[in-house]
């Protein structure tokens, strides 16, 4: 039985769309705004949406470098 506190899985968007598509939407939108405030390198740094597009765009390439394709799962591992 579908819990209705979770929506079925992407019932919210229209058709076509993918979460790194609105991502890249909300990026080219507001490029120069602030998305987050990120402790790097033991400072803190604000970080635009074009930042972090730009950094989606690297590590994207860097995967296909690498042979991943669509499809295949990749885990990420991050600070806290």
């Amino acid at each position: 039985m579908q819990n209705p506190a979770f929506p079925k899985r992407g019932a919210h968007l229209e058709k076509g769309e993918t979460l790194h598509g609105m991502f890249f939407e909300q990026a080219d939108r507001f490029a120069d705004d602030p998305l987050l405030h990120a402790r790097i390198d033991g400072g803190w740094r604000t970080l635009t949406w074009a930042d972090a597009a730009d950094k989606a765009k690297r590590l994207a390439a860097a995967l296909v470098g690498l042979g991943i394709k669509p499809g295949d799962r990749v885990a990420l591992i991050s600070e806290n």
